[in-house]
């Protein structure tokens, strides 16, 4: 099992949900002790945002480049 947890704020040290004691850190608690052996994967959009998709990338993705006529 993989467990993805999101942290999505942007102020990151002020953040009420990047402390302990959140239900997102008592669920996470819950979690890995009903599954110790569960993959967890740790996302911080703060600190690593995604990046904007632009006209040419879902094409790109899926092998469809366009050409630059």
């Amino acid at each position: 099992m993989k467990i993805v947890y999101i942290d999505r704020s942007m102020s990151a040290f002020r953040s009420p949900t990047r402390f302990r004691g959140t239900c997102s850190a008592k669920v996470m608690t819950k979690l890995t002790q009903v599954y110790p052996d569960a993959e967890i994967v740790y996302r911080d959009l703060a600190a690593d945002p995604l990046p904007h998709l632009r006209a040419h990338t879902l094409p790109a993705i899926f092998g469809q480049a366009e050409s630059e006529d």
